[in-house]
């Protein structure tokens, strides 16, 4: 791997961790996921992504 790539990797480590603590802070206040992605909601309640998402029956 070139240093150039090791360097992207990293900087994309290091968003997703940013990410993960945005939404551990908001979940640590009581808030549910649906406070950080108001979408998934109507999407959970369409039966084409749920099948997508592997738990359609």
């Amino acid at each position: 791997m070139t240093s150039l790539g090791f360097r992207s990797a990293k900087l994309q480590i290091t968003e997703l961790e940013r990410e993960d603590e945005k939404a551990a802070a908001l979940l640590s206040k009581g808030e549910n996921v649906f406070a950080w992605a108001p979408s998934f909601k109507a999407w959970l309640k369409d039966p084409d992504y749920v099948f997508w998402l592997g738990a359609g029956v």
